[in-house]
C-alpha cells in the first residue's frame, strides 16, 4: 500500500482486530488468512472510516500506474475475499458498504486495540455509522442478518466429508476444463505444458483437530488434478506443497520459487452447523485471479449441492467450454463416516512415524468396514501395510500379504487406481520376488498417473535393486521435478549412488539434502552406509549417533554394531548384538538381515549365513540388498551364499556385477572351483556371457 493508515497501527471493530504493522487480521484472537490485495483494500477503507473511497483511488493504491491488470475483475475478487474473511454481505453490510458506480465505505465503529470489542457491548458489530444510499445521505434502516438457519444439533461430522468430495470434483472439473481449453485468455509461460501448485488449504476453524480435513482436501485436490490431464498438466506433489503450509507467501512468490504457471489457494472453515470452503485460482506470473468461489451451506443442504458447486466454478472460467470431463472422484465413498475415516487415515499416513502408520491402518480399515466398496481406502490400506513391512516396523510375513490382499480388493473395485497398482508392484518386488511382474505394475502406475512422484520413487528403487543405475537416476530426477522440496525424494539420489558403490557421490548428494534439513533421519543413515563403504567407520558411527539422537533413541541398532565390529571394536559390537538378541520377538521388529551384518563383521560366517537363512524365512525386504551390501563380500565364494543369490532371483543386470566379482576371485585361483561352477550356473540361468575381470 502506498501509505500507512493515519489513525493507528492496530485497531479493532466488531470481533475483529487489525495489526497493520504485521499486516494481519484476527477474529476473536485467531488469525484469519487474508492475501495482500484484500488486506490493502481493508487498509484503504479503514484509513478513512465513514468516507467514500472511490474505485480510482483503490486502483492507485493497489496497482502501480505502469501495471496492466483487469482492474474491475481483480478489485471485485479482492473485495469478495475481504467480505468472506469478515463474514460480511454486500446486501446487508456490517463493515463495508458499496456505493454503486462510485466506490466503497467502511461503516463499522473503530476502537483502540486494547479496548473491549464492539461485539461484547452491542449487537452485530455495534455500528455507529448508519448505512447510506448511493448519494451518501442516510438510508432507511436495512434488515438485520437473519438468525441461524436451524437450532438442531449439528450434523456436520456426518455430512462434511460429502461436501469435501463434492468440492474436490468441482475443483478438478473446473481446472481440467480450463486447461483443456488451452487457457485462451492467458498463455502459460511454459508453452503447451502447464504446471499447477496447490497451496495447502488453510483450516480457519480455530481447532487444529480439524487439520485432517484441510490437509485431506489438499491431498485429494492434488491427486485428482494430477490424474485429470497428465499429458498437459503437472501438479507439484503434496510433500513440497506442505512446505508452504501457514507460510502465507504471495502467489507470485510461490510461482517464482516453484516455477509454476498457476496457483490454487483455498480455505476451509467449520463453525457450528455450517461450513464454508473457498477456492481461488491465480495466474502465477502476474497474480491475476481467474476465478474465485465460496461454498457456504447448512449441513442439512450438503447432499444436494454437487451440481450447483460445479456450475459455479465452470461458469466463472473465462473460456469456451468443451464437454465436461469424467467425474474424477468415482473411487471416493459417498458414505460420510467412511470418507471421514479415510481422510484421517491419510493425515496419519503422511506423518511417516511408526505410531502414525499403525493409526492410519486402523482408520483405513474402519473406512473399508463402513463402505466395503471404497476402492481408494483399500488402496491406501495396502500402502500403509507395505510401509510397515518395508520400514521394518512390523513383521513382513504378516504385512506384505495384507498389503497384497488390500491392493487386490482395490483393483477389483477400480482397475484404474494408480495407488493400487503401485502397491501391487512394490509387493511383487519386495516380497514375492517377481521382478518382471513388479516392473510391469510400476510402469502401469506411472502410465495412469505420470504426476505421482511417489510412483517414480518406487520405480527408481526397483531399478536401483535391479542394477540399472542410470535409469534409476532418471526416475529420481523426474520425481524431483514433481516434488522438489521432498526430503525423501532428494535423498533417493544418495540411495542410488550408495548401492552403485559410488560412495563419494552418495556423500555429496546427502550433504545437499542436509542443507534442506540437517536433522533428516534417512540422510544420516545413508551417510553412515556411504562412509562404511569407504571404510571410514568412525564417521559412520558418528552418523548413526546423530540419527539416534534425532530419533530420540540410543544408538543400539544393528548398523551401529556392524560399524563397531568392522572398526575392530568387538566388545562394543557384541554388547549391542546381545541386547538386540534379547529383544527379538518384542514390540520392536528386528531384522535378521541386520544381525547377519554384525556377525560377518565379527568374523562369524556361520552365524551370518544362519541369520540370512532366517531373513529368507521372514521374506525380509532387505534381501534386495544382498548383492549390493559390501559387508557380505567374505561370503561371495561360499556355495550357500551363492545359492541365496539365485533364490532371491535378481535379474541379469544386478547379477552381472556379482558374477564379475566371483570371476575375479576365480582368476586369482581363490576357491576357483566354487566360483567357476557358480558362474556356469548363472550363465545358464541369466544367459549373459562370462565377464572379464578388470
Amino acid at each position: 500500500m502506498d501509505s500507512e493508515p493515519q489513525f493507528a497501527h492496530r485497531v479493532r471493530f466488531g470481533n475483529f482486530g487489525v495489526d497493520f504493522d504485521a499486516r494481519e487480521l484476527f477474529r476473536d484472537g485467531v488469525k484469519v488468512k487474508l492475501n495482500e490485495k484484500p488486506f490493502q483494500v481493508l487498509a484503504a477503507l479503514v484509513e478513512r472510516p465513514g468516507q467514500l473511497v472511490r474505485r480510482d483511488e483503490l486502483r492507485q493504491k493497489l496497482w502501480p500506474a505502469d501495471t496492466y491488470v483487469d482492474f474491475d475483475s481483480n478489485v471485485n475478487t479482492a473485495l469478495s475475499n475481504l467480505r468472506h474473511a469478515l463474514g460480511d454481505s454486500a446486501e446487508n453490510p456490517l463493515y463495508i458498504e458499496t456505493v454503486p458506480r462510485q466506490g466503497y465505505r467502511f461503516i463499522a465503529r473503530l476502537l483502540p486495540w486494547d479496548e473491549p470489542t464492539a461485539a461484547a457491548t452491542s449487537d452485530n458489530g455495534a455500528k455507529n455509522l448508519p448505512p447510506t444510499n448511493g448519494n451518501g445521505s442516510p438510508a432507511a434502516s436495512s434488515a438485520q442478518p437473519s438468525a441461524a438457519a436451524s437450532q438442531t444439533p449439528p450434523l456436520l461430522h456426518q455430512v462434511l466429508p460429502i461436501l469435501l468430495t463434492v468440492v474436490l470434483a468441482a475443483l478438478a472439473a473446473g481446472i481440467w476444463i480450463f486447461i483443456h481449453s488451452a487457457a485462451r485468455s492467458a498463455t502459460p509461460q511454459n508453452g503447451d505444458h502447464i504446471t499447477v501448485f496447490v497451496v495447502p488449504f488453510e483450516n480457519l476453524s480455530g481447532d487444529s483437530a480439524e487439520d485432517y480435513l484441510s490437509d485431506g482436501m489438499t491431498d485429494e485436490v492434488i491427486t485428482q488434478l494430477g490424474k485429470a490431464f497428465p499429458d498437459r498438466l503437472s501438479v507439484i506433489a503434496r510433500t513440497t506443497a506442505m512446505q508452504y503450509k501457514d507460510a502465507h507467501k504471495s502467489v507470485g512468490q510461490i510461482a517464482r520459487e516453484q516455477h509454476v504457471d498457476y496457483v490454487l489457494e483455498g480455505t476451509l472453515q467449520k463453525q457450528d452447523s455450517r461450513v464454508r470452503i473457498t477456492a481461488q485460482f491465480f495466474r502465477g506470473w502476474d497474480e491475476g485471479s481467474l476465478w474465485t468461489e465460496s461454498f457456504d451451506r447448512s449441513s442439512s443442504d450438503l447432499l444436494s449441492v454437487e451440481q450447483e458447486v460445479a456450475d459455479h466454478i465452470v461458469d466463472s472460467l473465462p473460456v469456451s467450454l468443451p464437454a465436461s470431463p469424467k467425474n474424477p472422484d468415482e473411487h471416493v465413498s459417498r458414505n460420510p463416516e467412511a470418507y471421514d475415516a479415510y481422510l484421517r487415515g491419510l493425515f496419519e499416513l503422511n506423518k511417516r512415524t511408526p505410531a502414525a502408520i499403525h493409526s492410519s491402518i486402523d482408520y483405513f480399515t474402519e473406512a473399508t468396514q463402513k463402505d466395503p466398496n471404497f476402492a481408494a481406502a483399500f488402496a491406501f490400506l495396502a500402502y500403509a501395510y507395505e510401509s510397515a513391512a518395508s520400514w521394518s516396523i512390523d513383521d513382513p510375513r504378516i504385512n506384505y500379504p495384507r498389503a497384497a490382499e488390500a491392493s487386490a480388493r482395490a483393483l477389483e473395485l477400480d482397475k484404474s487406481l494408480p495407488e493400487a497398482h503401485m502397491t501391487t508392484g512394490v509387493v511383487l518386488h519386495e516380497y514375492k520376488w517377481d521382478w518382471d511382474g513388479a516392473e510391469a505394475e510400476l510402469k502401469r502406475t506411472i502410465a495412469l498417473d505420470p504426476n505421482a512422484a511417489v510412483a517414480h520413487r518406487y520405480y527408481a528403487e526397483f531399478l536401483t535393486n535391479a542394477g540399472r543405475y542410470d535409469e534409476a537416476l532418471a526416475e529420481v530426477h523426474q520425481a524431483q521435478r514433481l516434488d522438489p522440496l521432498s526430503l525423501i525424494t532428494n535423498s533417493l539420489v544418495c540411495f542410488v549412488y550408495l548401492h552403485a558403490h559410488r560412495f563419494d557421490d552418495a556423500i555429496s548428494e546427502c550433504n545437499r539434502v542436509q542443507q534442506l534439513d540437517p536433522a533428516y533421519l534417512p540422510t544420516h543413515l545413508f551417510l553412515g552406509e556411504a562412509f562404511a563403504g569407504k571404510h571410514d567407520y568412525a564417521e559412520a558411527i558418528h552418523q548413526q549417533e546423530i540419527a539416534a539422537q534425532a530419533n530420540g533413541t540410543v544408538p543400539s541398532n544393528a548398523a551401529m554394531a556392524a560399524y563397531y565390529a568392522a572398526a575392530g571394536h568387538k566388545a562394543e559390537a557384541k554388547e549391542i548384538l546381545n541386547n538386540l538378541l534379547k529383544n527379538m520377538g518384542g514390540p520392536t521388529y528386528i531384522s535378521d538381515f541386520g544381525l547377519a551384518r554384525v556377525y560377518i563383521n565379527l568374523g562369524d560366517s556361520q552365524n551370518a549365513l544362519r541369520m540370512l537363512e532366517k531373513a529368507f524365512d521372514q521374506r525380509s525386504y532387505n534381501l534386495v540388498f544382498l548383492i549390493d551390501q559390501p559387508d557380505f563380500a567374505p561370503l561371495h565364494d561360499i556355495p550357500e551364499f551363492q545359492q541365496m543369490i539365485v533364490r532371491r532371483g535378481f535379474p541379469a543386470t544386478a547379477t552381472a556385477r556379482f558374477t564379475t566379482a566371483l570371476w575375479c576371485v576365480a582368476s586369482t585361483q581363490c576357491c576357483e572351483s566354487n566360483a567357476k561352477s557358480f558362474l556356469e550356473l548363472f550363465n545358464s540361468i541369466e544367459g549373459h556371457a562370462l565377464p572379464t575381470c578388470r
